[in-house]
């Protein structure tokens, strides 16, 4: 096994990504440094300017087990173990509300 990585891509930024030659040498070096342990921005340049954080690297985890992590705001982060359970709990919670609505609705 190996490793996985979360990269959150700025979809406005994806005109950038496209021209831009570069970003995939760009993105392979940005993950490596994310290993490190703090999110990398990743540029892409064209012709027309500049998008300086076309893609954030979030983190790398080895593949044998599972990481959580929150997507938001253009960055993400990863949920520590601690709160997970809870994070498991309000899903849970949320998800019996909205059968109970469905089942309401039929």
């Amino acid at each position: 096994m190996g490793y996985n990585t979360t990269v959150v891509v700025m979809n406005d930024a994806l005109s950038f990504i496209e021209k831009d030659p570069e970003f995939d040498k760009n993105l392979a070096r940005a993950i490596m440094e994310a290993q490190r342990g703090k999110p990398v921005d990743v540029a892409a340049r064209h012709a027309n300017g500049i998008h300086c954080n076309a893609a954030t690297v979030i983190e790398s985890h080895h593949a044998s087990h599972d990481e959580w992590v929150k997507v938001g705001g253009n960055t993400g982060s990863v949920i520590p173990w601690e709160d997970r359970f809870e994070a498991e709990d309000a899903i849970r919670r949320r998800n019996k509300r909205e059968a109970k609505k469905r089942a309401a609705q039929t």
